[in-house]
């Protein structure tokens, strides 16, 4: 695994960043993992829990959000070699604070709110809705987004910041944490 990363560029990996940022609709459709990416994703069969550690801006954020989103979505590519859920889920995503999820999870799943709804990795026409944001004195943070899941069921994200303390992370048993 680690020549197969060696072998990628950093040139490859910004222009591939690059790529997504400049054509935002369907952006999950585009997303063509790096074999350290599949690998990543395919231990999901065997692993209920990984981590994936790496450089900055290399993709571990659109990893995780591509994985998340096939998740919500039941939409899986034909690569896929890692866990399947066969109806809705429900997804913990959490993020050191409220603008952390809001400008790095929020945005790289969702695109934004209002006219950019739909622009990030999770297509516009799954989303049920309009999301849930939190009164939490920061604008822009959602709070819970619904997603239709190709099983006909509902999949359900809640974002959770760490700084919000360790009561809010319990009482449920989520399918997925991010």
């Amino acid at each position: 695994m680690g020549e197969q990363a060696l072998e990628i560029s950093n040139a490859q990996v910004l222009g591939h960043a690059a790529f997504l940022q400049a054509n935002p609709m369907n952006k999950l459709d585009r997303y063509q993992p790096y074999p350290w990416q599949v690998d990543f994703h395919n231990a999901g069969s065997e692993y209920p829990e990984r981590m994936l550690m790496a450089a900055n801006r290399v993709g571990k954020t659109v990893s995780a959000a591509a994985e998340t989103t096939y998740h919500l979505t039941g939409e899986y590519p034909a690569w896929w070699e890692g866990k399947r859920f066969d109806g809705g889920v429900l997804v913990w995503a959490g993020s050191v604070t409220n603008e952390a999820s809001r400008d790095i999870v929020q945005k790289t799943m969702f695109g934004g709110m209002g006219q950019e709804l739909g622009t990030g990795l999770v297509p516009k026409d799954k989303i049920i809705g309009k999301p849930q944001t939190r009164q939490a004195g920061i604008s822009g943070v959602m709070d819970m987004v619904k997603i239709e899941h190709a099983s006909g069921g509902i999949s359900t994200v809640v974002f959770k910041s760490y700084d919000s303390g360790w009561r809010k992370w319990q009482g449920t048993a989520p399918d997925v944490v991010w």
